[in-house]
């Protein structure tokens, strides 16, 4: 890792700022919304079978199973005379940078006000739609919604990108599983009144520059010629 593999990834970042704030505050998110919630019924998928039950409760089952997966297989490789340092490496920084976005997100919208699309006044709730800039605003009631938290269970496995770039040339095709589930589970909210599309966004960016922090981090320790792996080992055997 002599360059830098990730540098055009702070333009990638600025432009899905941006994005956010199109969608948001110039309305984009209530055109959108407004296209699938039914005046006289509300939202009509809200309570569907398959979106609430297969795609939702069980997308963070099927997300959860993976994380024991990966874990175990760590585990393994750990426990093998044989140990495979740039699979291990690889591992434990897909597990950690899944559980840090997931875990970051979750903290956001614990802190953030901005409502949810069912709680909007537009959209038969008792909200008022709030502009971007109150996202911190103590002026408003946390809203619990901001950003996006199901699809951050997707778009977290942006992180493989940058766990099979740790020591191989970056292949793009390694975004398309965090895109698609993150897509998948998404969607499957915006279609149940859950989330705009401006919230998605933002749950794409930070999947995005959590793990490139956390693989910046690495490259840094790399190039100051630091053994992190080693370091980490003998701290592990001391517990």
């Amino acid at each position: 890792m002599k360059t830098y593999k990730h540098y055009k990834m702070p333009f990638l970042f600025i432009l899905l700022l941006g994005l956010v704030f199109l969608f948001h505050d110039h309305q984009i998110d209530l055109f959108l919304m407004s296209m699938i919630f039914d005046e006289n019924n509300g939202f009509t998928y809200q309570n569907n079978f398959w979106l609430e039950k297969i795609f939702h409760k069980g997308g963070v089952l099927l997300v959860g199973a993976i994380g024991v997966g990966i874990l175990s297989r760590m585990v393994y490789l750990f426990k093998n005379r044989q140990i495979n340092k740039e699979k291990l490496l690889e591992l434990g920084f897909l597990f950690c940078s899944v559980l840090i976005s997931v875990i970051v997100i979750k903290f956001l919208k614990s802190i953030t006000v901005l409502a949810c699309p069912w709680n909007l006044e537009a959209f038969g709730g008792s909200r008022p739609f709030q502009p971007l800039w109150t996202l911190f605003s103590k002026d408003y009631r946390i809203g619990y919604c901001f950003p996006s938290g199901h699809a951050s269970a997707g778009y977290s496995f942006f992180a493989l990108y940058f766990a099979r770039a740790l020591h191989h040339e970056p292949i793009k095709k390694n975004l398309l599983p965090g895109f698609f589930l993150g897509l998948i589970f998404g969607v499957t909210q915006q279609f149940r009144g859950a989330h705009f599309a401006s919230h998605d966004l933002a749950t794409i960016m930070l999947c995005l520059w959590i793990p490139w922090v956390l693989s910046s981090i690495i490259w840094l320790i790399r190039k100051s010629g630091g053994n992190y792996f080693s370091k980490i080992k003998r701290y592990i055997y001391k517990i």
